[in-house]
């Protein structure tokens, strides 16, 4: 059987049901309305932001936990750190801080904007953001073992921001 155009007054058979176009409209219109609710019953709540680690997916991290300096491809060490975020946009700035508990000094401090990953209702993540500590040295050798506070100030397009820290531990390159 070959291929043949159709005339003008021809319809192609169909299996299926057409429902009326206005059925088609109300549908859309509907399902339109749902996501508009849902997305302002997000924004209606504050936003709450959570710090976690995670080369992938977002590790949980709570106070006292050991989290693992990790050595890249070109010698630099550094510490993944991860964002769960509620009742924001999914465009965001994040500013991600590693400071020294015991002096307070600033040992990484990067900025970087993302589209987060929606993962539930009203929320997003964002996973394996580097926190650069420099190179293998005595320098970063020493950090093992010392006491650090991760941190994440997160603000969306619509400015709204959320901000989390956690203190841990620096562990041996995982």
């Amino acid at each position: 059987m070959g291929w043949r155009f159709l005339t003008e007054r021809e319809t192609a058979p169909t299996a299926c049901y057409d429902p009326p176009p206005v059925f088609l409209l109300l549908s859309l219109a509907l399902a339109c309305a749902a996501d508009q609710i849902e997305e302002e019953d997000c924004f209606a709540e504050e936003p709450v932001a959570r710090i976690g680690g995670g080369a992938v997916d977002f590790e949980e991290l709570a106070a006292g936990d050991t989290i693992d300096m990790v050595t890249g491809s070109q010698g630099g060490e550094h510490i993944y750190g991860s964002l769960r975020l509620w009742n924001t946009d999914e465009i965001v700035v994040i500013h991600y801080t590693i400071a020294r508990d015991d002096d307070g000094s600033l040992i990484s401090d990067q900025t970087y904007r993302v589209a987060m990953v929606e993962d539930e209702a009203c929320g997003h993540v964002y996973a394996g953001m580097y926190g650069y500590l420099g190179f293998t040295s005595d320098y970063t050798v020493a950090l093992q073992g010392v006491q650090v506070t991760l941190r994440i100030d997160a603000t969306d397009s619509e400015g709204r921001a959320a901000s989390d820290e956690v203190a841990v531990l620096i562990g041996t390159d995982g």
